[in-house]
């Protein structure tokens, strides 16, 4: 086994990452469009990237090509302590698994500073997904958002700046305090419910339930519920289609809006990363 690199899954981001690492004369190869020899193919290179995130659903390897369908247990069956995996949001179960097969592995969004970066994109891509879903000026226009960690915190940045007035629900006394320290006013977790009519746009970026369906049937019928978090995400969907309101889904921004962008930092972090590891 050479130290070739092969690139599973994913979406631009990946399409992208393969032909700049190719311009950096890395050896390395892509695989997103049949699953069916992928497996025999893991034996045969030393380092593999997987996507960010690992896995959207807990049960295959995610990838925005629906042929593509790699379970996430068939991959970790096929690996092998010869294996390198560097991949992003690897859960600590998918982790233990890895460490049992010594299997060395390494997770982008350990590195504070890509997530800081990819929580920025984020934010970026959320703000193209507002502008493609409203009509209307949003200056002026009131914002939830929900949590207040990296992601929350970026967006309501970015919000400010275009003139929006930006509340944040959140059950953290502290990152409360921080939020208003930002000049973004906030929202009791004990007041939601009785404030949710009051917003043009809500933004969720906490992966647990947030909105019950009373929370759902009490949104103005003009009010846009954006899901940027992941499951099991803040709100059910099908709340949103009984009672007629308006829900986005914002899953996966960075590699659907600023993949380029996205791509790079990654690459940054591969590349450190061989270097360490393969070239000292």
């Amino acid at each position: 086994m050479s130290n070739t690199i092969l690139i599973i899954g994913g979406d631009k981001r990946q399409d992208t990452l393969y032909g700049l690492l190719k311009k950096k004369d890395y050896n390395c190869f892509r695989e997103n469009k049949t699953s069916d020899n992928i497996l025999s193919e893991v034996s045969k290179h030393k380092i593999l990237i997987l996507p960010v995130p690992f896995t959207a659903d807990g049960e295959y390897i995610y990838s925005n090509n629906p042929d593509f369908t790699l379970s996430v247990s068939d991959l970790l069956s096929a690996l092998s302590d010869k294996n390198t995996v560097i991949a992003g949001g690897m859960s600590s179960n998918i982790r233990n698994q890895m460490k049992a097969k010594k299997v060395k592995h390494y997770d982008m969004t350990d590195s504070d500073y890509f997530t800081e970066y990819n929580a920025f994109l984020t934010s970026q891509g959320a703000l193209k997904l507002l502008f493609d879903n409203t009509l209307s000026l949003v200056t002026g226009k009131k914002v939830l958002i929900t949590g207040f960690g990296r992601v929350a915190e970026a967006l309501a940045y970015n919000l400010k700046g275009i003139g929006t007035d930006v509340f944040i629900l959140a059950r953290n006394p502290r990152q409360l305090m921080k939020a208003q320290c930002l000049g973004c006013k906030t929202v009791n977790m004990a007041a939601k419910s009785s404030v949710i009519c009051l917003f043009d746009y809500i933004f969720n970026t906490v992966p647990s339930p947030v909105f019950p369906e009373a929370d759902v049937f009490r949104m103005r019928d003009d009010t846009v519920y954006f899901e940027l978090a992941s499951k099991p995400f803040g709100a059910d969907k099908a709340d949103f289609l009984k009672h007629g309101k308006k829900y986005i889904y914002g899953g996966g921004l960075p590699g659907r809006f600023v993949s380029d962008s996205a791509a790079e930092i990654m690459a940054e972090f591969i590349i450190n990363t061989v270097k360490e590891n393969f070239y000292e």
